[in-house]
C-alpha cells in the first residue's frame, strides 16, 4: 500500500485537533476529504471536584 500525503484540509483539520487539546467535533466530509468543522465545543462540568487532598 502507497502512503498518501495529507491534503490542506486535511493538514488543518489535524491542527485544529492537536490545538484544541479538549472538546469534541463534527466534520463535514465530501469526496473523503474533510471541507468543514461544523461543530465545535467544550463540556463544562458544573459540579465540585473532591479534594483529593482533603483529611
Amino acid at each position: 500500500m502507497q502512503k498518501q500525503s495529507n491534503s490542506q484540509p486535511e493538514e488543518l483539520l489535524i491542527s485544529y485537533i492537536r490545538d484544541l487539546k479538549w472538546g469534541s467535533l463534527e466534520i463535514t466530509v465530501q469526496a473523503g476529504k474533510p471541507v468543514f468543522i461544523k461543530h465545535a465545543y467544550r463540556t463544562v462540568k458544573l459540579t465540585p471536584e473532591e479534594n483529593i487532598n482533603a483529611k
